[in-house]
């Protein structure tokens, strides 16, 4: 709490203090400002169990995601030197195999 009050020799003092009450509302806030959740972004290794390549008795299930990567299948983000994928990338190839992605940006819907 800032207290500007005159101290009788014409100059104001100004006395610094927290607020009462503060902690209070600040819980209150906390509570209703929800962070939006963010993508869920798989590893390469977390992404062979996803889509089930570790069950299916590969020698080197990652030359499987790369060639996935290679065809188009699947794409890849890049965090520092390693390859990582989104959930919603994994579900696509899930729910349609090994049907290659049309490629470049998606087009805008025209008005």
């Amino acid at each position: 709490m800032i207290d500007l009050s005159n101290n009788g020799l014409g100059r104001a003092t100004t006395k610094i203090g927290t607020r009462q009450g503060q902690s209070k509302s600040t819980a209150q806030d906390a509570e209703t400002n929800v962070e939006p959740e963010r993508a869920s972004i798989y590893w390469i290794h977390e992404a062979i169990t996803y889509l089930g390549l570790d069950r299916l008795g590969l020698n080197k299930p990652e030359q499987a995601i790369y060639r996935m990567v290679r065809k188009g299948i699947l794409r890849p983000r890049k965090i520092g030197k390693y390859l990582a994928f989104t959930k919603s990338d994994l579900d696509y190839v899930v729910t349609n195999g090994e049907k290659k992605r049309a490629p470049g940006r998606p087009r805008k819907l025209q008005k």
